[in-house]
C-alpha cells in the first residue's frame, strides 16, 4: 500500500463520508483512507459486470436500469481521485452535459433527479450542484 499525504481539510471531508472497498463492499475504516491500493482494476470487466448486475436486478424499472447502466459506465471510465475536492460534483456535471438530451426525457429525468437527491442526502454533492444539474435537464420550452 502507498501512503497518500492528506491535508487536515481533506481528512475532514473524507471522515464526513462512508467509503467501501470495491471488491468486498465492506466499509473502509477511517484510518485506512490515507492508503491507496496498488491492485490493478480491470475497468472493462467492472463495466460489464456492473451492466449485468443492473440488468439482473428485478427491483429496477426499465428506465432505472438504463439510467444506472449509463451512469455507471460513465463513472467507471473516469480516473477517480478521492483527494480532489468536489470530484463527484464535477463528474456529475460532465455527465449531465454529455447526456442532457437523454436525461431530459420525462422518465429518465425522474430517475436522474432521484439519483441527484440520493447523492445530496449522502453528502456527495451540495445544493448548488443539485440545482445546476436539475436545471440542465429541464425540458426546453419552445
Amino acid at each position: 500500500k502507498t501512503r497518500i499525504e492528506l491535508t487536515n481539510k481533506d481528512k475532514k471531508r473524507l471522515l464526513d463520508r462512508q467509503f467501501y472497498h470495491a471488491g468486498s463492499l465492506l466499509p473502509i475504516h477511517p484510518d485506512d483512507l490515507e492508503y491507496e491500493s496498488e491492485e490493478e482494476v480491470d475497468r472493462e470487466w467492472l463495466i460489464e459486470r456492473n451492466h449485468t448486475v443492473v440488468d439482473d436486478t428485478v427491483d429496477y424499472s426499465y428506465y432505472e436500469k438504463r439510467f444506472y447502466s449509463l451512469w455507471n459506465h460513465f463513472f467507471l471510465r473516469q480516473p477517480l481521485r478521492l483527494k480532489v475536492p468536489n470530484e463527484i460534483e464535477g463528474l456529475l456535471k460532465q455527465f449531465t452535459v454529455m447526456y442532457r438530451e437523454i436525461l431530459r426525457k420525462p422518465k429518465f429525468r425522474t430517475v436522474f433527479i432521484c439519483h441527484l437527491l440520493q447523492l445530496f442526502q449522502l453528502k456527495q454533492i451540495d445544493a448548488h450542484c443539485l440545482d445546476h444539474c436539475t436545471d440542465l435537464v429541464q425540458p426546453v420550452q419552445s
